[in-house]
């Protein structure tokens, strides 16, 4: 509950940051209209940010958006995991745009080839080479479901690109 607890005063830090107005005396809750399980935990920093910011400025988020990132104490976005399942759920939920730290529109893994030949009769020689393949999650998310994915660095990146 502490990391949390910390997590949430970075996010209302960057957010007074942000708009120079103090949160000191405030409430701040969240509501969040989604057609999901659950939102919350470090993932949900950035666009827990951007919400209070648009709330101080009596401004609304869009809702053809997701976003997904860390925020920290110098107001840049951290890795998060499950990038492409969060990419298939706002497809699922027909959204226009998927927001995700910087560099984490493409995903790189590594397939295996293992050739394996026998030298002496039940004697095998083994080679393994890993080969480093490159998926695109604004490929994917254009095909399948015409949904672009939008890489931010920081939250005045994510801001700019919501508000324009």
């Amino acid at each position: 509950m502490l990391l949390y607890r910390q997590i949430h005063r970075y996010r209302l830090k960057q957010a007074e940051e942000f708009t120079n107005e103090s949160l000191a005396n405030k409430d701040i809750t969240y509501r969040f209209n989604i057609n999901g399980e659950y939102v919350g935990g470090p993932s949900a920093g950035a666009a827990m940010t951007l919400a209070t910011i648009a709330a101080i400025e009596n401004k609304t988020v869009p809702e053809e958006g997701a976003i997904t990132g860390t925020i920290m104490q110098d107001s840049t976005t951290g890795r998060v995991g499950g990038i492409l399942e969060k990419a298939q759920a706002a497809g699922r939920n027909n959204l226009k745009t998927f927001y995700v730290p910087k560099d984490q529109s493409t995903i790189i893994y590594y397939t295996r080839d293992v050739e394996r030949e026998e030298f002496y009769p039940g004697v095998y020689s083994t080679d393994v080479e890993y080969e480093e393949q490159v998926f695109s999650v604004n490929n994917y998310t254009k095909e399948k479901y015409n949904m672009t994915t939008e890489e931010f660095g920081s939250i005045g990146e994510l801001y700019t690109d919501v508000f324009g």
